[in-house]
């Protein structure tokens, strides 16, 4: 097979060039995940998902997220938690917001970790609102 398909239908650099510009011109379908699905907003329940035992909500205490059924002490699904907010809802949240979803105790303990997120944010003080932040994600590394 080798020697009867040995002909190069494109060259390297084509494919590279090729791949560059699928790259660029990538845009991902936006669509409002709720609706699509005919999903009521008061059908999703708000908080962190136990990666143990999947039980909702998870309680924020003193820095951990700590399932009441199991006792998994975890900070490591929040990220996943915060991704599900974003695509289910919109991509901005406010204090407020993120204090009801994630069920935070005060607001205080809300907007510091918040802050530790380092989302980029617009408006000032009562007005501010946090962006999405993508993950940032690898480059594709072709091996040709």
């Amino acid at each position: 097979m080798e020697k009867q398909f040995n002909q190069t239908k494109i060259n390297y650099n084509s494919l590279v060039e090729l791949g560059n510009l699928l790259l660029a011109q990538h845009c991902p379908k936006e669509i409002d995940i709720l609706k699509e699905f005919e999903i009521d907003k008061t059908d999703v329940r708000p908080g962190v998902l136990c990666p143990i035992c999947l039980h909702i909500p998870m309680r924020y205490e003193r820095g951990k997220w700590r399932c009441p059924i199991c006792q998994t002490l975890s900070d490591e699904t929040f990220p996943e938690a915060l991704d599900d907010y974003f695509y289910l809802y919109k991509p901005t949240i406010t204090n407020t917001e993120f204090r009801q979803f994630f069920l935070f105790p005060t607001v205080h303990v809300a907007q510091k970790k918040l802050h530790s997120l380092h989302l980029p944010s617009t408006g000032t003080t009562k007005n501010r609102v946090y962006l999405l932040s993508p993950r940032k994600v690898p480059p594709c590394d072709f091996d040709f």
